[in-house]
């Protein structure tokens, strides 16, 4: 259930946070459980509980930091509200309760919080070791106070508590982490949590050259081409060694860019692009160097125009940003190229019904 990074005990993956607050919910913060993982409108709620008086409470939880879990909670509410599933004890009229717990929080998320119409409680949880024993407790990450009861966790066999038990994710995975560096096969499964955490189309393909996230097409299986694709690791050798690629636009592309960064939890200062999009007559993007070698700055400024505004900027883009920050931007295009993907499915299959009807 627990595990040790760089010194700090945590949960051993987002399942087993959710299955250990879902069954104590009521004891930690007094609110009556209702439903785990409830899918409503193709994505899925954490968990859905009610307070005394019925007032629904959604709660998302993260393992790990995410800047957009103020936006999760906002579309997980629009759907219960549009959908209105019978939920027993719950009364939807009710200004809701939504809660996002995780064990850190992106700055991006207090602003979200700030301007939203709705009211949201963001609480940081901790694993805390005392006395031979682990106490699991929620502060509320505007304030700093504690919030709710603290909780003793299951004990565990301190003797393998460096182990990261990678049999749960199946075999395919365990053939390509195992006797890798116990730091990258973290950070990949933590990356694997947040792709998967994303929609329920994300899927993945393992091979012995790397893992691609990207829409799925069944087990270990993903759509062909570059528009489907999200994410590619490549490359599991040592952590710092391992190459990044993210599928982000450039003009009217998807294209593959490899991120050149010195460690995993660094900044990325620039992006090389595939050799068939390099400068020559046969490259249809203009200003591409001979090494593809493009600067992070100008790639935001030439695409993403909401990227300062998001940030609430009024000077230029930064030089530099984080691995984790850019392969979000990977992860927030992959989902918006989805949606646009299964409008134009729909769009096509309506004009095909019209026509075959007349």
């Amino acid at each position: 259930m627990l595990k040790l990074v760089d010194g700090k005990w945590q949960f051993e993956n987002e399942a087993a946070l959710e299955k250990f607050l879902f069954q104590n919910l009521e004891e930690c913060l007094g609110y009556c459980p209702v439903a785990q993982q409830l899918r409503i409108a193709g994505e899925i709620c954490d968990i859905v509980a009610a307070d005394a008086d019925g007032t629904i409470v959604i709660l998302e939880l993260k393992n790990t930091e995410d800047r957009y879990v103020v936006q999760q909670l906002t579309r997980y509410y629009d759907n219960l509200i549009n959908e209105a599933p019978n939920l027993p004890g719950v009364d939807l009229l009710r200004q809701p309760k939504l809660i996002a717990i995780a064990p850190v929080f992106h700055r991006h998320n207090f602003i979200d919080q700030k301007y939203s119409t709705l009211q949201f409680q963001l609480l940081c949880f901790s694993v805390v070791p005392e006395n031979e024993k682990f106490l699991f407790q929620l502060t509320d990450a505007n304030a700093s106070e504690a919030v709710g009861k603290r909780l003793k966790l299951p004990s565990i066999n301190l003797e393998n508590k460096s182990e990261i038990q990678i049999d749960q994710y199946g075999e395919t995975w365990r053939k390509a982490l195992q006797r890798k560096d116990r730091r990258l096969v973290e950070w990949i499964l933590n990356l694997r949590e947040q792709c998967f955490s994303l929609h329920p189309a994300m899927g993945s393909k393992v091979t012995k050259l790397g893992i691609t996230f990207g829409q799925s097409r069944g087990r270990n299986k993903i759509y062909p081409g570059d528009w489907r694709s999200c994410i590619k690791v490549q490359g599991l050798g040592q952590p710092d060694r391992v190459k990044l690629f993210a599928y982000l636009p450039r003009s009217d592309k998807i294209l593959k860019m490899e991120m050149l960064y010195s460690t995993l939890d660094g900044t990325v200062e620039c992006l090389r692009l595939p050799k068939r999009f390099r400068k020559g007559a046969s490259s249809p993007l203009r200003g591409v160097p001979e090494d593809g070698i493009i600067q992070v700055e100008e790639y935001l400024k030439s695409y993403f125009r909401w990227y300062a505004s998001e940030r609430n900027l009024e000077q230029d883009v930064p030089l530099a940003i984080s691995v984790s920050e850019f392969l979000q931007l990977a992860q927030r295009d992959w989902l918006k190229r989805l949606k646009n993907w299964a409008s134009f499915e729909k769009a096509t299959f309506d004009q095909q019904s019209r026509y075959h009807s007349t």
